[in-house]
């Protein structure tokens, strides 16, 4: 059960949008498994579905939404282009917008404090240290508990921890990305909760595509680099070469690539997003393979080769 604390519930997928075609009730299914399963950490952002994520996560968790360590994200803002009838979504980390958008979250997730919020990405035009000062604008007003970055330029964090210290920290981690695992343990031993999101990097972990593979324009991946031309090409070798270990192993790609950042000597949780009960319960029993060191040490160094 060590690993199973390890894990956070990903609920993008309930905003219904940009993953392609799937049920939303099934993923819905697989949100109440969680609970039944004893898993009470989920993560979600204000964006996703424009707050439909947020909505049906408390309408899934019902009073015990009172006690789950939610983790949203603010960031984002948008409004309806006249002339295209479509909406313009953009990044904003001023004061006014992150104190709407977490008034907004607190209001779709029906509670009176957030847990954990997260200012989402970067928008180019507050610093980091602006944008932590808001956090703690935010906190200082009685709106969140606890605060934390997404996405943000590690060396800075690093650099002003001292300073302005945040409580949490996301960022992507995948045996198919691991470029900075060096600086999320810098953050970690300063202190800072490490969350990791993308362990099966959009799917492709799952071994189920390769470079032929078409998604439509629903679905987020087929305008992703990770899956196009030479980067492409590149992550699919380096797939090619963790299915050969998971062959050794005898489990399936999925079971190795989560189990695999367990072995990176990194404190951080991991953010699994799930569409149906039985993919979740897939990698929740997958949770128990034990990979042998020197089998986790060649793998790591055959994928560093890929350049």
């Amino acid at each position: 059960m060590l690993k199973h604390n390890k894990i956070i519930i990903g609920t993008e997928q309930l905003g219904g949008t940009d993953w392609g075609k799937y049920n939303v009730s099934n993923t819905e299914s697989a949100i109440k498994y969680a609970l039944d399963f004893g898993l009470r950490s989920f993560d979600t952002a204000n964006v996703y579905g424009l707050g439909l994520s947020e909505k049906r996560l408390s309408n899934l968790l019902g009073n015990l939404r009172h006690e789950c360590e939610i983790i949203t994200k603010v960031g984002f803002c948008w409004n309806k282009n006249i002339k295209s009838h479509r909406l313009d979504v953009k990044k904003n980390l001023s004061y006014k917008s992150m104190l709407s958008g977490v008034e907004e979250s607190l209001k779709n997730l029906k509670i009176d404090r957030i847990p954990v919020l997260l200012a989402h990405w970067p928008d180019n035009i507050h610093t980091t240290e602006e944008v932590i000062e808001n956090l703690y604008l935010l906190k200082e007003k009685g709106l969140i508990n606890k605060i934390g970055l997404s996405n943000f330029n590690l060396d800075k964090i690093i650099t002003i921890q001292h300073l302005t210290p945040i409580d949490f920290y996301q960022g992507p981690l995948s045996l198919l990305d691991f470029s900075n695992l060096d600086s999320y343990r810098n953050i970690s031993r300063q202190g800072v909760n490490m969350l990791t999101y993308g362990p099966l990097h959009h799917g492709m972990l799952t071994g189920k595509y390769n470079l032929k593979s078409k998604f439509p324009k629903t679905d987020r991946r087929h305008r992703l680099i990770d899956f196009i031309g030479d980067h492409g090409e590149k992550n699919y070798t380096k797939v090619d070469i963790i299915s050969k270990y998971a062959e050794i192993l005898e489990c399936d790609v999925k079971a190795l690539a989560i189990n695999m950042l367990f072995t990176f000597e990194l404190d951080a949780r991991i953010i699994l997003g799930v569409k149906n009960i039985e993919q979740l319960n897939e990698n929740l029993n997958s949770l128990d393979l034990n990979i042998p060191k020197n089998i986790a040490r060649s793998l790591i160094t055959e994928l560093s080769q890929i350049n």
